[in-house]
């Protein structure tokens, strides 16, 4: 069911109109009966498997707390097989029946469903919260339907609390989630598939592409991936709100970082502090000594590698961010910090601008990896991506060149850049309420605008479906 259809706009409509107008004790069950008739969509093996995950993960949580264990080793060995079970499915997808079964697709959402129902039982075994009772419950923070194809992440003291408590319709909620929705469809429509258009054409064809070009195309890769997955958060999110129900958010103006590891902080956050607190702190974290807390770093996002795929360049890119995050711990003295900073406004803002440039460009070196079609290929970006750089000027307009639609893109691009900058400084437009409803109208106005000048036919699958 494409997002961009009518009939999910129907289904959605539908789902909303139901729960709202049903009996307070019916509005559970309209959720997770919309959430699998949505999820099952999806294809009918999709679905039972996805209830093999929510069985394994809710009946380990309740063993675990139930069972009296003998000693530290068997607990140790018991919550190793239920972990192992979880993972189960996945790892058999993506690791064994990928590389064997031609033309295999991925179960829908199975990458983000899985670490939400590992985080679920790892939560309850280490004993921070009581397992759920209600299966129907868990079922439902498993497979609720804006989130389970490519996230956010939800935590069960999070969401599941939302889940059982008796909601009442929040308008104020109700337009945020509306506005949420449009501003996730401009990123997807008008600007991460306009930017595909050309980043698909080089990156498809690498060998007959050099110089500016390729990093052009790079740096249009790591907007559309931001747009495009940015894009998919803010429609879940902005959906969920239409319940009342608030779901973690993903982004936060990424590619305004100072530093990689802010980047981390907010690239991703659901998948970024579900590595940290399930995989980085459970190694050891930064608890004993630096070269310790370095190999946990590279174990870490070599974790967050495999996670997007088994292929060679995923786990490149993984250990690249690795590479950054240690180099920048190493050599953190050096690094201007805004407290530091004692030469007035304007240096500080040069230096802050400097820092935003140089971590986007580290950024998109690792996402070269991340998009190419094989190794060869982010080898051959590598090499090519100076050649002709001798005459310059020529080197520059030839790379330009290359691409079409280049003043609707940048003009796009500007616009989300703008959005992006005030609302990292905390001076949101679209929620402002010091701006006057003519300006909110115009400005959403000119989101449809734009949505209604991409054709629906043209729409491509988000990114991170894949994953």
């Amino acid at each position: 069911m494409n997002f961009f259809s009518i009939s999910f706009v129907v289904f959605v409509v539908i789902a909303v109109w139901l729960y709202w107008n049903m009996e307070r004790k019916y509005r559970q069950a309209v959720l997770l009966i919309a959430s699998w008739t949505f999820y099952l969509f999806t294809g009918f093996l999709n679905g039972i498997i996805l209830l093999l995950v929510i069985c394994i993960s809710y009946y380990s949580a309740i063993q675990i707390s139930k069972k009296n264990f003998e000693g530290v080793r068997s607990k140790s060995i018991t919550r190793s097989i239920h972990v192992a079970l979880c993972l189960l499915p996945l790892l058999l997808f993506k690791f064994v029946l990928i590389n064997s079964v031609a033309d295999l697709i991925i179960p829908a959402g199975i990458s983000f469903y899985s670490l939400q129902a590992l985080g679920y039982y790892c939560d309850y075994a280490s004993g921070k919260r009581k397992p759920e009772k209600s299966l129907w419950n868990y079922m439902l923070f498993i497979n609720f339907f804006p989130q389970i194809l490519s996230g956010p992440i939800s935590r069960a003291d999070q969401l599941l609390p939302q889940l059982k408590e008796e909601r009442e319709f929040s308008y104020a909620n109700g337009v945020e989630g509306l506005k949420l929705i449009l501003l996730g469809a401009f990123k997807k429509l008008a600007l991460a598939d306009t930017l595909a258009i050309e980043v698909n054409r080089v990156f498809n064809s690498m060998d007959q592409y050099s110089g500016f070009s390729l990093i052009v195309a790079a740096v249009m890769y790591s907007f559309q991936i931001y747009c495009d997955f940015s894009g998919y958060s803010d429609i879940a999110i902005g959906i969920a709100k239409l319940f009342n129900i608030n779901l973690v958010k993903n982004f936060s103006t990424p590619y305004l970082s100072r530093s990689i590891s802010e980047f981390w902080k907010n690239w991703h956050i659901s998948l970024s502090s579900w590595l940290r607190d399930y995989v980085y702190i459970p190694l050891g974290g930064n608890r004993h000594g630096r070269i310790r807390r370095y190999v946990n770093l590279a174990i870490t996002f070599l974790v967050s590698g495999l996670w997007h795929g088994s292929g060679v360049c995923y786990i490149c890119w993984g250990m690249m961010h690795a590479g950054y995050l240690i180099i920048e711990n190493l050599f953190k003295s050096f690094v201007v910090s805004k407290h530091r900073i004692a030469s007035g406004k304007v240096m500080a803002g040069i230096i802050r601008v400097l820092q935003v440039i140089y971590v986007f460009c580290l950024v998109t070196m690792a996402w070269v990896f991340f998009r190419s079609n094989s190794l060869k290929d982010a080898i051959y970006w590598y090499q090519n991506i100076f050649v002709g750089v001798h005459s310059f000027s020529v080197y520059l307009s030839d790379g330009l060149a290359v691409f079409q639609n280049k003043g609707n893109i940048l003009l796009m691009l500007f616009g989300l850049t703008v959005y992006d900058i005030t609302n990292h400084t905390g001076r949101e437009i679209v929620c402002d309420r010091r701006l006057s409803w003519l300006n909110k109208m115009m400005y959403f106005a000119l989101v449809l605008l734009i949505w209604y000048m991409v054709p629906v036919s043209k729409t491509q699958e988000f990114l991170y479906f894949k994953y």
